[in-house]
């Protein structure tokens, strides 16, 4: 919420879950891309890959997401995150851990610049990949 009142800065925020927020930011944008999402929903697998799907098609630049190692279903989607965007994938906590301190969970905190190569598929992809990793 910092960054509502710097000049420079269009925020979104909403408290819902599925397209409606994705839908409100590509309004609000006018359909350009986006410079950063944020992208702090469930704390679960899938709707953490809807959630990075759903960033992507509004063209984001750099994407953050917290609690990258929360739970397993987070520490998997952390992972394909890792697989598909490689080295512009990072756990900011390993670089600086005052950034998230750790509480024995090791919650990471990741970002990811995401304007670097073949994008979108990706969630196809991802969405398949997790499965199999959950033996689904």
């Amino acid at each position: 919420r910092a960054l509502e009142d710097h000049p420079q800065a269009t925020v979104v925020t909403s408290d819902g879950v599925g397209i409606a927020p994705f839908d409100r930011a590509r309004e609000v944008f006018d359909g350009q891309p986006v410079d950063l999402a944020f992208v702090d929903c469930r704390h679960d697998l899938w709707t953490t890959v809807r959630c990075v799907i759903q960033a992507e098609w509004l063209g984001a630049r750099w994407l953050v997401r917290d609690d990258i190692g929360l739970n397993p279903g987070m520490a998997t989607a952390w992972a394909e995150l890792r697989e598909r965007w490689g080295v512009e994938a990072v756990d900011v906590t390993e670089v600086e851990p005052a950034i998230r301190p750790d509480d024995g969970t090791h919650p990471g905190f990741g970002l990811v610049r995401a304007d670097r190569g073949e994008r979108m598929g990706w969630g196809r992809r991802a969405y398949w990949s997790a499965r199999r990793r959950a033996g689904i």
